[in-house]
């Protein structure tokens, strides 16, 4: 049996091969949380550190590395060295966000920990998504076997996939509801479009291959490897923006209390078309692989971003939370989502970067206590009427 300290000698050398499977990344993150653990911790990351340089590792490398980890946690109070060293570290053991943690800053700042008045909350391990049919029937993804729309049978394969077969003359629609605090849902279209569906979004779509066009309608977070179908163009729309594509994957992120409507594309290339309101012509813009298009809420102005950092946007469909100098607001709204819990803002609360990967198999908690190694404080509070709060504090 091995001791502590040996099991953790032992992930943190898996995670540097980078062959930790999900349950075990998750057991390194709440190792590396137990403030017993500090001392074997900073040993690893130093004889990390020293190894980088006596592999071969150059001075620029090295120099790059340490500004790409340290760039993204921004307002440190001066005085704390720790922070560029703990940075450094943590890039060439590959552990980022965990490697914020391991001095303490909570106890050398005189910081409170994490308080929590009501049991933790999980991550969200069974769906609560729904179909409502075309005839508004709504069935629930977790007793769903087999259910006909028309001609058209709708089933669940053997990992939870909702997956659509037959065919149908006539034009149907169904709409995927994943709420607040359910895991990512997956759906294969009529076409075969493959369609993943982040917490707290909808999507309307086509249940049948009818029609000559394949429309969708999305409502916070989807991911889409479509099918090629040159006779018949797919379409995802938002309000006034629509993307245009025959076959390609992206990303759309339209959550409405985010400050913007993002579309990233991964693969192929797709038209995005926006029309403010009282114009009749839209704007129109082709993005290739790796861009991202930004339409803002507060003005309707579309812009290109050619530098888009895939691995955060994708994060959530590979398990993780991905920051890259991302603002603490909306860290904040990306974890209401996915716990299904509320935040509430109390004082004036610093301007704060992130950045880093999380599991988003860890608890509330233990992503609260990472985050607060900066200048800010968490604690959560029961509501009134029932689920819990996050109250943010300077």
């Amino acid at each position: 049996i091995l001791t502590m300290t040996e099991r953790l000698r032992y992930l943190f050398h898996k995670h540097l091969a980078r062959t930790l499977t999900a349950a075990e990344r998750t057991e390194l993150n709440v190792l590396v949380l137990d403030e017993g653990n500090d001392a074997a911790i900073t040993d690893l990351l130093n004889k990390a550190w020293d190894g980088s340089e006596s592999e071969g590792v150059s001075r620029e490398a090295r120099k790059a590395l340490l500004e790409k980890i340290q760039a993204p946690v921004v307002s440190i109070r001066p005085g704390k060295r720790w922070i560029p060293w703990v940075a450094a570290a943590a890039c060439v053991a590959g552990l980022l966000v965990i490697g914020l943690v391991l001095f303490n800053n909570a106890k050398q700042s005189g910081q409170h920990p994490v308080a929590f008045t009501e049991p933790d909350v999980s991550a969200p391990q069974s769906s609560k998504a729904r179909i409502v049919m075309s005839n508004g029937q709504s069935v629930s993804i977790d007793s769903l076997s087999a259910v006909t729309d028309g001609l058209v049978t709708v089933t669940k394969d053997a990992s939870g996939n909702i997956v659509y077969s037959g065919s149908d003359n006539e034009l149907r629609y169904n709409t995927l509801v994943n709420p607040r605090g359910s895991p990512v849902a997956t759906t294969r279209l009529a076409d075969g479009t493959q369609v993943w569906l982040n917490a707290g979004s909808s999507i309307r779509y086509f249940a049948s291959n009818a029609g000559r066009e394949r429309r969708v309608e999305v409502s916070g977070e989807a991911y889409f490897e479509v099918a090629k179908d040159k006779m018949r163009p797919f379409i995802v729309s938002k309000g006034h923006t629509a993307v245009t594509v025959l076959g390609t994957h992206f990303n759309v992120n339209a959550y409405d209390d985010d400050p913007s409507l993002n579309v990233t594309l991964l693969e192929g290339a797709v038209r995005v078309d926006h029309r403010t309101a009282g114009e009749n012509i839209p704007a129109s813009v082709v993005i290739r692989p790796g861009e991202q298009v930004t339409v803002s809420n507060a003005n309707s102005r579309m812009s290109v971003n050619k530098k888009v950092n895939i691995d955060e946007v994708m994060a959530w469909k590979n398990g993780l939370f991905g920051f890259n100098r991302t603002d603490l607001k909306t860290v904040m709204r990306q974890l209401t989502r996915w716990y299904d819990v509320q935040v509430e803002y109390k004082g004036k609360i610093p301007s704060l970067s992130f950045g880093g990967e999380m599991e988003r198999t860890l608890k509330l908690s233990q992503v609260l206590k990472l985050l607060e190694q900066s200048e800010v404080h968490f604690r959560i509070e029961p509501l009134p009427a029932g689920g819990q709060k996050i109250i943010v504090t300077p």
